[in-house]
């Protein structure tokens, strides 16, 4: 499976941990989505979500398929989306698709520097 997603240790039930690598499938992104609703689900309003994806070789890249891949993202109830190691066609896309889920979206070289921003962000995040 090219991604594990959990708790990101020290912000259990506040900030979903999700790596992605290799080349990914729409049925994957999907699958992916409905586990995070249930993280969500389970988490401390407001839930964001630090999404590792340096080790993508390859993703979906209609604009159909990141429409359909969105739909698990667009009910829920989340905080800020940290996207860290993408590249820039990764970045368009991803933002394209919180567009579409009405999520709040940032891009990060780091997970220090997502971790820091979010930080400043939500003061209710406790490490």
């Amino acid at each position: 499976m090219p991604y594990t997603i959990g708790w990101y240790p020290g912000y259990e039930d506040r900030v979903v941990y999700k790596v992605f690598s290799g080349v990914l499938t729409l049925e994957e992104l999907t699958a992916g989505g409905q586990e995070l609703a249930q993280l969500v689900q389970q988490g401390i309003d407001p839930v964001h979500v630090l999404v590792d994806v340096h080790l993508v070789k390859g993703f979906p890249k209609s604009a159909t398929q990141i429409k359909k891949a969105a739909m698990p993202y667009s009910n829920l109830q989340l905080g800020w989306i940290l996207l860290v190691g993408a590249s820039s066609v990764m970045s368009m896309f991803t933002g394209l698709v919180a567009q579409l889920a009405g999520t709040k979206l940032r891009s990060f070289s780091s997970e220090e520097e997502a971790l820091a921003f979010i930080a400043q962000k939500d003061p209710t995040l406790i490490h």
